[in-house]
């Protein structure tokens, strides 16, 4: 059957069925789609985790369980007057309190306050305020952590005000129950007499405890060992709400006065808390896609591809190479060029004198010794404007018969000057 008469017909064989290759995205491109999917997965992330929530320790707008924003709406639950703020107006603070100064008391936390704040606290106390410092190591009662009961190291353990102010709080449970008391505790008895003690270190240590009310003019500091019970997550604990409400708003009506922590810019504050949460969570995000970028381009589907190294020629190649070159150029005068330098350096050097001697010195020489013809020395040495090729062929031959002579034995060996001379 012929090709004419075939099923297929002759088109179908005849023309090449054509594969269009699928183009890749251009480096620009891919650039360009790595930056957008990185702006979109943060600005996804951002929309589903919402606005930044504190997540400082002890933060009184903080739901987190290491806040203490249960305590404020405990607190404003039983009348309360709550007021969080990191400013003291010390001239308003007992206005519109029935009680007058007796009922109004002040929370600290963490103690990131200025000697200012601190001694605009120690005035509210010595007017008739509470100030209650849940900071063991703050600077604005007298005392100190004298150490942490063994107990302690087991986890949150329960315990029993020993105090009457407290008398109505059954157990107080958490898990850092740091003890305070200062160098005078055990020595001035009429000192430590004068401070009431609620939750005794254990010993019978007088003076030391986890709770210590220290008088100050009509008032009194109150400092604590850990604010750990005001927190949201141990406020339901034991006796811990009602622990929060005898100590902090015994009655309702009186005025509660919250500070969570220094002013901003502040010297005591780490430069860290002056950043932003949503700020350090975007930072987090695209170091998390730069990592996933360079995996992505660092990667190598497929096999391996091989590697052509350059090929090595050989110099006789590489010689024949650059004469066709030059040949196809005219440029006769260059590979007279050529041939001339060559011819004196190896003339140099067979001759041991610098390869940069004077041509005319040289070639004196050379012929001085070796009895060479002097005009086929200068037609191998000197170079000169070439006409035609007869004239480049024979300036090759004066080359050879110049390699040629040097090659022949002749006299003893020894150095020759560019004069003629031997020197021996």
């Amino acid at each position: 059957m012929s090709a004419s008469t075939s099923p297929t017909g002759p088109a179908e064989r005849d023309v090449p069925v054509r594969r269009e290759r699928r183009r890749r995205p251009s480096a620009r491109v891919r650039r360009a789609m790595l930056a957008a999917g990185g702006i979109a997965i943060v600005v996804v992330s951002v929309l589903i985790a919402g606005p930044p929530r504190s997540e400082l320790p002890y933060d009184p707008t903080s739901i987190e369980p290491r806040g203490t924003a249960a305590m404020v709406d405990l607190l404003e639950g039983l009348d309360v007057e709550v007021d969080v703020s990191t400013r003291l107006d010390v001239d308003t603070v007992f206005d519109g309190v029935e009680a007058g100064a007796a009922g109004v008391r002040v929370f600290v936390a963490i103690d990131r306050l200025g000697d200012d704040q601190r001694a605009q606290l120690r005035d509210l106390a010595a007017a008739g305020a509470t100030v209650v410092v849940a900071d063991p190591e703050s600077p604005i009662h007298d005392v100190a952590p004298v150490g942490v009961p063994v107990g302690s190291a087991f986890g949150r353990t329960s315990r029993a005000p020993e105090c009457d102010a407290l008398g109505v709080v059954g157990e107080v449970r958490h898990g850092d129950w740091t003890m305070l008391g200062d160098e005078a505790s055990a020595d001035a008895a009429e000192a430590t007499g004068a401070r009431t003690v609620c939750f005794p270190a254990p010993g019978d240590v007088d003076g030391e405890g986890w709770l210590l009310a220290v008088p100050v003019g009509d008032g009194q500091i109150i400092a604590l060992g850990s604010p750990e019970p005001f927190t949201n997550a141990l406020l339901g604990e034991a006796d811990n709400a009602v622990f929060a409400a005898a100590l902090l708003g015994p009655r309702a009506g009186d005025r509660l006065i919250v500070l969570p922590r220094g002013e901003l810019a502040s010297e005591q504050t780490p430069l860290l808390e002056l950043v932003p949460d949503a700020v350090l969570r975007g930072l987090v995000l695209l170091g998390v896609a730069l990592v996933v970028a360079v995996l992505w381009r660092s990667r190598r589907l497929g096999p391996p591809v091989p590697e052509q190294l350059p090929p090595v020629l050989p110099s006789a190649e590489l010689a024949r190479s650059v004469g066709g070159l030059l040949h196809r150029a005219g440029d006769r005068g260059g590979v007279a060029a050529r041939l001339q330098d060559a011819a004196g350096r190896d003339l140099a050097l067979a001759m041991r004198v610098p390869v940069d001697t004077p041509t005319d010195d040289l070639l004196v020489a050379f012929v001085s010794r070796f009895r060479f013809p002097e005009d086929r020395a200068r037609l191998a040495l000197q170079q000169r404007p070439v006409s035609d090729d007869e004239e480049l062929l024979e300036i090759a031959r004066a080359v050879q018969e110049l390699r040629a002579a040097l090659s022949r034995p002749n006299e003893p060996a020894g150095t020759v000057t560019t004069d003629g001379s031997r020197d021996r």
